[in-house]
């Protein structure tokens, strides 16, 4: 599925289906409210303990995802939603709920507890609705394979710097090797991998949010091992902590460049600024960046963390809390294109 499709979605049903017609918005009050801790959250969003078989969506599950993205982002801002969100949802095989974390609360779309496949979870915060542009969407593509890289997204996302405002956070919740057959096994093709296959809902959820809303800046949380080849057989320096890079080879964008800078004055010289300094990890073969490029005003910046800094940032709450403000501070200033 290519983004033309995508935002095809966005848009109706083709002509051979009948058009229908918006249903009633109630109060997002009508949903039950699920009191969690961040650590509740965590294990709700990626159980561990499950490791059920993958399943690529039905044109009708992306076709819903596709609707229901923007709609959530909306009833996130206006506090109200179509009143058979939910039944939608649960039509495809997801859940709409509404949590309450770390003091504020958060509309959640995720896969139904007995058919997990691989379909993602996507949280939009209705404490900070867009208010204003930029705005900030976090992503973690690879939660059980670039370790803490989810924890430290969630973290990122339910505890904001004072003043700062994130609107959602997207997940994958299956590690982005496991086949159709259950096993976790590399291959040529990973249907799982959110970031190299364009039908993953993961994929289509971003391009629908990005497309409704004017602005979108995606950050992506990815880890890397020192000495290991990325998927392109470049591997950057022993000693990095961490590449920051808006996906292009042709050289940084300004968000990248800005935001490398300023892990270089909090973390030290190895915060690496792709392409300039390293010419791996780049993340130019990424899906959710292909599909943005359609849209002149999304940014994108693609973090790949060392085990070491993802260890850092893990256990040391104020370094955490530095990172997440420079790259809050950073991404909503619209003053940098």
């Amino acid at each position: 599925m290519n983004s033309l499709l995508i935002l095809s979605l966005l848009v109706g049903c083709p002509p051979r289906h009948p058009v229908v017609a918006e249903s009633p918005r109630v109060s997002i009050e009508s949903l039950p409210l699920r009191p969690l801790t961040v650590e509740v959250a965590s294990v709700e969003l990626w159980r561990p303990e499950l490791r059920p078989p993958w399943r690529g969506p039905t044109e009708e599950e992306s076709r819903t995802v596709a609707a229901l993205v923007p709609e959530l982002l909306r009833a996130a801002q206006t506090l109200e939603v179509q009143s058979d969100a939910w039944t939608r949802a649960a039509a495809v095989g997801m859940r709409l709920e509404r949590w309450e974390v770390a003091g504020t609360q958060h509309l959640v779309l995720s896969e139904l507890p007995d058919q997990r496949r691989g379909a993602g979870a996507y949280l939009f915060s209705v404490a900070h609705p867009i208010r204003s542009v930029p705005w900030l969407l976090w992503e973690a593509p690879h939660p059980y394979y670039d370790q803490r890289t989810g924890d430290i997204a969630a973290d990122l996302y339910f505890n904001p710097p004072t003043g700062s405002a994130p609107v959602a956070f997207f997940t994958s919740t299956m590690h982005r090797y496991t086949q159709p057959d259950g096993k976790r096994d590399k291959k040529a093709k990973n249907p799982a991998d959110p970031c190299h296959n364009e039908d993953h809902l993961f994929n289509v959820a971003t391009q629908a949010a990005a497309a409704v809303a004017p602005r979108a800046t995606v950050i992506q949380l990815h880890g890397f091992a020192g000495g290991i080849d990325d998927d392109e057989g470049n591997r950057p320096p022993v000693d990095a902590q961490a590449v920051i890079s808006a996906g292009r080879a042709d050289g940084p964008s300004a968000l990248s460049s800005v935001v490398a800078s300023e892990l270089v004055r909090l973390f030290g010289a190895q915060m690496l600024l792709y392409p300039l300094q390293v010419q791996a990890l780049g993340g130019t073969t990424n899906v959710e960046l292909a599909g943005l490029q359609s849209l002149p005003d999304a940014r994108f910046l693609h973090i790949e963390m060392a085990s070491s800094f993802r260890d850092l940032l893990s256990q040391d709450p104020s370094r955490r809390d530095a990172f997440g403000a420079a790259l809050y501070r950073i991404a909503t200033d619209p003053a940098i294109p």
